[in-house]
């Protein structure tokens, strides 16, 4: 019996759909471009704060230059960044986990990503401080640092599943 290679539903697990497989794998690459886009300017800023080297701002465009975020006629280029939801922005990345998580995801991983949103939201760094934006950012960092704490311990633990964690996937499903 031959099936398509890129299929996962020949598996004997059924609860590895192509659907979910598809959710699963954009899940991950998503949470990993914010967290990335979220490394890189806060590259930016030190730089900017330790270094007589470049600016904020330039360190800032090779960010979005690096990550073909498109920022023409934009004013705040860190505001951009972080929060423009048209763009691949660290906010819209996270937005776009999210709709995968809604999918497959514990709802644990869900509220963790719905925490990151708000806060990369509610905050306002500024270009001109670029210490108040690595502090900002760090935080930032944190939290998508706690999110990915949730699959690997939801997902990833040593131990077997106890009977009430798999009922409650079970109903979550």
């Amino acid at each position: 019996m031959t099936t398509d290679p890129r299929s996962a539903s020949s598996t004997t697990n059924p609860w590895i759909i192509d659907s979910r497989v598809y959710n699963l794998i954009w899940l991950g690459r998503w949470m990993e471009r914010a967290d990335s886009m979220l490394r890189a300017i806060d590259t930016a800023a030190l730089l900017a704060v330790r270094t007589d080297g470049p600016t904020f701002q330039s360190g800032l465009q090779t960010v979005a230059e690096g990550f073909r975020v498109s920022v023409e006629g934009t004013d705040d280029l860190l505001d951009a960044l972080l929060r423009e939801r048209s763009t691949s922005s660290v906010y819209a990345s996270i937005e776009r986990a999210r709709d995968n998580a809604n999918q497959v995801a514990p709802l644990e991983l869900i509220q963790a990503l719905n925490i990151v949103c708000a806060t990369i939201d509610e905050s306002k760094p500024s270009i001109e401080d670029p210490a108040g934006a690595h502090e900002l950012i760090s935080d930032h960092l944190t939290q998508m640092a706690a999110a990915s704490g949730v699959v690997e311990n939801l997902w990833f633990r040593k131990g077997p599943l106890s009977e009430e964690e798999v009922y409650r996937r079970f109903v979550q499903q």
